[in-house]
């Protein structure tokens, strides 16, 4: 089971990447777009 922030950001995580036509995006540019720290991002995908 996910921690319900976790959920929460990954729901923006999502959306986020569903808006870009990129590839590949890095962790650090997602914290940065977002606001949310780089390291807060990997362990957040870390559950999936």
């Amino acid at each position: 089971m996910f921690p319900k922030a976790t959920l929460e950001r990954l729901k923006l995580y999502h959306r986020l990447l569903s808006e870009e036509e990129k590839e590949y995006i890095s962790s650090e540019e997602i914290g940065e777009r977002l606001g949310i720290l780089p390291e807060q991002v990997r362990k957040d995908l870390s559950y999936l």
